[in-house]
């Protein structure tokens, strides 16, 4: 007996470690047919691990420590980190020390369970033992591969998963931790060849099919124009040497551009100040405690539809899509990455021609995320903390004082202007002693900690109401400066506060939320300007959108063909990608973690169809970063 559990020690304490690990990911049900895969995978590592001697005990260690930062990370960042972007991650929880301790005490249960593993009985030098570790891998890799490449039923297979795309968060609920590593080190080590990009052809006509619920009414001119730039595509693709440029040529050749509206140029010649909020949510509107928000929300264009999801590196990759129309690419700083690209849609490109000056703050490290690069890049003369934007060193520092300290680099100049600010107020943890905004509002929310409400929840709308009060201030400068009317105001969030657990979201939802793969990202997004109309709009839209909506208001030329997004004002149908591949369309929504599609079907394959528009919408995105695509586009300008 004593031999058999020398044996079988390390193939079972990595198989246990990865389904304490599983506890974290409600996501998905602990018993279902992923938790074989999982258990295959587990089992042919730890046999592997005891075939590597005399590395065993060091590769055994690795492993467990490995599962431990990356419970502790998906605790802090509900994520998982990807060898790309350890640095990254490294420099995450090094700041956020605060966050990092207390995700290393709300995993308390599973580090003692994953550490007790680590003290084992050296097993002695045995060649035989070796050879038979071996085997035992090859049986149950074997045996994995061969269960996960036969379930290929559905639109988000694990097959399809297993070779086709890598998602880390999907990957590890259905074939583990460390198994989602190696597939992460394939996807680093072995080039791809990209095949054309071509947006799929839909078997049957569906132009009958009503989505008025989900379309806001156009108004159709007699005369259509569109969203483009002279381009010629067919040039470039014969002067590409390049495979995958020469594939993006020909997917962009093939999109189709949104058309001009009535919505075309209302903003031209005003001013923008566009906010990107700190885990802004419509759980932050309070009329009490919030109501510089909760006026702006209900009025200008109210968007009924919006969501915001949750990237990899989360509030990075939040601010990433909103200024970019660009989906993240897995396991890569991506808003760091384009520092060094070519980005000529962002805003202050787009609107320097026209005598506009551009200005972005963020009242936190300047260089954190790579800021100092991303901003500036974009077109922003760039001010954070210790580079220009003195804030006062408090955690998380103050909203109001960043608007006060930097109000008066642009409000009295008498040329037009762009504004950006990454606020930071909202941030996690909410707790008295985690988070100082909070502990200066904490008399205000007082009402609601009496009514019952748990301190994290109330403690979220106390670090809201700093940021309300920054918007409140904004507005009042503007107004003094006779300002007001000539500006628009755009605030959405980075990402939904997942600092929260899913009770104390429920606190400020007044309930449970539904379907949480996708309601947890429905959001706000305020376009306003005290000249607007109050307008509902129904269709749905995404932090994707908003660049597109943003350039056909101010009515710029852009080409709306090479962005990710749509014009929320175009008649394009909507479509909404998660970062799981789940997706939200006129029709219906599709469940990438239960593999459901729910909704009307205009055509037999729509549901296939339309998972591999949003795949490719990812992999489009990923080589534009990686191969610096605007730049070989616009070259020969």
């Amino acid at each position: 007996m004593a031999n058999l559990l020398k044996k079988v020690y390390i193939p079972v304490s990595i198989l246990l470690m990865e389904l304490a690990a599983r506890c974290q990911m409600t996501e998905y049900p602990f018993f279902s047919k992923q938790l074989l895969y999982v258990a295959l995978f587990s089992l042919a590592f730890g046999f592997l691990l005891c075939a590597l001697k005399p590395l065993t005990t060091v590769l055994f260690g690795a492993a467990s420590l490995c599962l431990c930062i990356q419970c502790v990370y998906r605790t802090i960042f509900n994520t998982y980190a990807t060898i790309a972007s350890v640095s990254g991650a490294g420099n995450a929880i090094g700041s956020y020390w605060r966050e990092t301790v207390q995700g290393i005490f709300k995993t308390w249960q599973l580090i003692p369970i994953i550490a007790l593993f680590v003290i084992w009985l050296i097993i002695k030098k045995d060649y035989f033992k070796r050879l038979a570790s071996f085997a035992a891998f090859a049986v149950f890799q074997l045996a994995a591969v061969l269960c996960v490449l036969s379930s290929t039923s559905g639109v988000m297979s694990p097959a399809y998963i297993y070779n086709n795309v890598f998602i880390p968060k999907v990957c590890a609920g259905n074939f583990g931790i460390i198994t989602t590593l190696r597939l992460d080190l394939k996807n680093i080590l072995v080039f791809h060849e990209s095949e054309p990009a071509v947006s799929p052809t839909p078997s049957a006509d569906f132009s009958a099919f009503s989505v008025k619920d989900n379309l806001s009414p156009q108004t159709t001119p007699e005369i259509v124009e569109y969203n483009v730039l002279d381009i010629d595509f067919d040039s470039l693709i014969q002067s590409s040497s390049n495979s995958v440029v020469k594939n993006l040529h020909e997917y962009f050749k093939n999109e189709e551009p949104t058309e001009k509206n009535d919505k075309t140029g209302i903003f031209k010649g005003k001013n923008l100040i566009w906010i990107c909020a700190e885990a802004f949510s419509p759980w932050a509107l309070d009329d009490n405690h919030t109501p510089t928000l909760s006026k702006l929300s209900r009025e200008g264009f109210v968007f009924e539809n919006f969501y915001n999801p949750l990237w990899d590196v989360s509030t990075s990759d939040g601010e990433y899509v909103i200024s970019t129309s660009l989906l993240p690419k897995t396991g890569t700083w991506s808003f760091s990455v384009s520092g060094t690209r070519l980005m000529p849609f962002s805003m202050p490109h787009m609107l320097e021609p026209f005598g506009y000056q551009a200005y972005a703050y963020h009242n936190y490290n300047y260089d954190y995320y790579g800021r100092n690069y991303s901003y500036p890049n974009l077109g922003y003369k760039y001010k954070g903390y210790g580079n220009g934007l003195n804030v006062t060193p408090l955690w998380p520092a103050s909203d109001l004082e960043m608007m006060e300290l930097s109000c008066g680099d642009y409000i009295d100049s008498d040329q037009p202007f762009v504004v950006w600010y990454m606020t930071v107020s909202g941030h996690l943890h909410y707790t008295y002693n985690g988070n100082y905004m909070v502990r200066k509002h904490y008399d205000e929310i007082s009402d609601l900690l009496e009514s019952g409400m748990p301190e994290e929840s109330a403690g979220y709308i106390g670090a809201q109401m700093e940021f309300d009060s920054a918007v409140r201030y904004i507005i009042d400068e503007l107004e003094s400066h006779k300002l007001l009317e000539d500006t628009v105001i755009v605030i959405s969030g980075d990402h939904y506060p997942y600092g929260l657990s899913l009770d104390e979201i429920a606190a400020l939802n007044g309930g449970p939320v539904e379907d949480e793969n996708f309601e947890l990202y429905h959001s706000s997004l305020i376009i306003w300007n005290p000249e607007i109309k109050t307008e509902s709009v129904e269709k749905y839209c995404c932090s994707l959108d908003i660049l597109p909506t943003l350039l056909n208001l101010f009515g710029l030329d852009y080409d709306s063909r090479l962005l990710m997004g749509k014009d929320i004002f175009s008649s394009a149908e909507p479509l909404i990608p998660f970062n799981n591949r789940s997706w939200i369309s006129c029709y219906g929504r599709y469940n990438s973690l239960t593999d459901e599609y729910s909704g009307v079907s205009p055509y037999e394959n729509y549901a296939a169809d339309t998972t591999e528009k949003v795949n490719q919408l990812f992999s489009v995105s990923a080589d534009i970063l990686d191969k610096d695509y605007y730049r070989k586009c616009f070259e020969h300008e």
